[in-house]
This record gives structure tokens, sequence and C-alpha cells, in this order.
């Protein structure tokens, strides 16, 4: 994978995991629907739209089920690292 495709990825995950719960549900649905109206940036939307998710499903299984924040961000980083590969 290109070095400025993995920093923009890094990048983005960086931003993603600093929102708030609102704002990535915020997000989440605002991208959703983007990605069912545009076929133009479907790509570009649809990694963001991963990196949402991501974030939501550690927040709400990882971190709450288990009650263990070290643990989603253990699983955000084996992601980043099988991006990088």
């Amino acid at each position: 994978m290109p070095k400025d495709l993995i920093d923009r990825l890094h990048e983005q995950n960086e931003r993603v995991i600093k929102m708030n719960l609102e704002e990535l549900e915020s997000e989440h649905r605002s991208v959703l629907g983007k990605l069912v109206e545009s076929k133009d940036n479907y790509t570009e939307l649809y990694a963001y739209y991963f990196s949402l998710v991501v974030e939501l499903y550690s927040r709400y299984v990882l971190d709450n089920k288990n009650g263990n924040f070290a643990r989603a961000e253990e699983y955000r980083n084996s992601l980043q690292r099988k991006i990088e590969d």
C-alpha cells in the first residue's frame, strides 16, 4: 500500500478516535447517507466510513461489554497494522 495512502488513513483514524460518541454517531449517519447517494467518491467515503464503524464498534461492544478501554485500543491498532501490511 502506498505510503501517502497509509499516512492519510492514519490521520483519518486519529481524527475519528478523538470524536466523542455523539459526533461519531452523527458522522456515521451523515457518511452513510453520502455513500448511498454518491458514486463519485465512493472509495474515499468508504474508507472513512470504515474508520467510523470500527471506532463505534470498539466503543459500544469492546469498551462497554468488557469495561476495558485498552482492548478497544488494541483492536484499532491491530486493524491499522493489517492496513499497513
